[in-house]
């Protein structure tokens, strides 16, 4: 049995910050300060990094009620993974703990800081330290598994959405081939929610493709004529993720670009290949366009790291962004420990926000499933997503374009 864990914490933002990741800062500092009148929470700088070298700054007496609705990580943040680090970095972390008698950790992040949340709970256990720690969950693409959603989505989302309408507009006056890049690794969420967009008949995007669907050159290329044929221009929402398919693969082999991409881009701690940063899907798939279909006007949009900090929050996200920083507290205060504080129950479609914890030995037991794809019945054809379907599932989260096509003068459409 461990003795009782020291009195005071720290909270750290890891990876891609987020249009409302400081509101779960915000809610774990006040929570503390209100329930825990005499421990001190301190906030490690530049994610775990800040614990390794010793970067903590005391933000008990801050006010950082104005801090929680900017945009970006205020604590800075990294992607730094303590599974592929010597044990030398754990060492430090417990040297740092130790020295300001912390005892419990709140991680604010993705799938890799709740990667970190588990590792970190399990050195400190081998080496009998007692260790709270809790994981807030935080990530755009929306890919978490075991909650409905995560913090930061909708805000990026609706991002999205909004430049999407706006990509659109231009493409309808000047008409041709145009595809928007949009963030999404492993799953389609941020691609999917451009479907809102599409507020009349006319609107695009006409054509969406996610890592989910099965993506080929063949069918795309044919997708990309039929649009072309029945609305004599086409606009196409792409995952950046699915720059793994086969197709785009060959492609950069037959083009000679793979150690191009790899060096333009490079990996992050985890291994993860770069992808957002470089333009080169986009210039891929246009170029396989202008080639293949010989359609003079094509152009590629990447909309790149503007999705995730953009200062225009949901103001849901912003609310549900504080109230998982406030409950990881009450969790912790419970006794909590390897848990991650879920948003819903992510086994229903419908908008859902009831906050409960999640124990991490579940998500990551043997053959778990840490990604959260689009559900099945989103998709249709592999090249588009169900709106009525999609909106139920993303309910009050974001605010649509109130820019209706048929408000929209179009004399071009007019007969002659």
């Amino acid at each position: 049995m461990f003795p009782k864990p020291h009195e005071n914490a720290v909270v750290l933002q890891s990876g891609g910050p987020t249009a409302v990741i400081n509101a779960s800062l915000f809610g774990v500092q006040n929570r503390w300060v209100q329930t825990r009148k005499n421990c001190k929470i301190f906030g490690s700088k530049f994610g775990i990094t800040g614990l390794i070298c010793d970067n903590l700054v005391d933000i008990t007496r801050m006010y950082l009620t104005k801090t929680s609705g900017t945009p970006s990580a205020s604590l800075g943040t990294a992607r730094h993974s303590l599974r592929n680090h010597s044990k030398k970095g754990i060492d430090a972390i417990l040297k740092n703990l130790v020295k300001y008698r912390i005892g419990h950790v709140f991680i604010i992040g993705g799938d890799d800081s709740r990667e970190n949340t588990f590792d970190l709970v399990t050195h400190a256990e081998k080496r009998k330290y007692p260790l709270q720690v809790i994981h807030i969950p935080k990530t755009v693409d929306n890919d978490l598994s075991h909650t409905h959603h995560c913090p930061g989505y909708a805000s990026a989302a609706q991002y999205v959405v909004w430049a999407v309408k706006g990509i659109d507009l231009d493409n309808r006056a000047l008409p041709g081939v145009t595809i928007d890049i949009v963030m999404g690794r492993d799953t389609g969420w941020l691609a999917a929610a451009s479907v809102l967009a599409q507020t009349g008949e006319n609107c695009g995007p006409h054509l969406i493709y996610t890592p989910e669907m099965k993506f080929s050159k063949d069918k795309f290329l044919s997708d990309i004529e039929v649009v072309m044929a029945y609305h004599k221009r086409v606009h196409a929402v792409v995952s950046e993720g699915i720059i793994e398919s086969m197709c785009v693969k060959e492609l950069i082999r037959e083009a000679g670009l793979g150690n191009f991409a790899l060096g333009l881009g490079g990996q992050d701690d985890f291994g993860h290949i770069q992808l957002s940063g470089t333009g080169l899907l986009g210039a891929l798939l246009s170029y396989m366009i202008k080639t293949e279909l010989k359609i003079k006007r094509v152009r590629s949009n990447s909309l790149e790291y503007p999705q995730r900090s953009f200062p225009m929050q949901s103001v849901a996200d912003f609310k549900q962004a504080a109230e998982v920083g406030t409950k990881a507290v009450d969790f912790d205060e419970e006794g909590q420990t390897n848990v991650m504080v879920a948003l819903g129950d992510s086994t229903q479609i419908v908008y859902n926000h009831d906050i409960f914890p999640v124990d991490l030995d579940d998500v990551f037991k043997e053959g778990a499933e840490t990604k959260k794809p689009l559900p099945k019945r989103m998709i249709i054809d592999e090249n588009g997503i169900d709106r009525a379907e999609f909106m139920a599932y993303i309910g009050p989260m974001i605010d649509l374009p109130r820019v209706s096509d048929e408000l929209l003068m179009d004399i071009t459409q007019e007969k002659e």
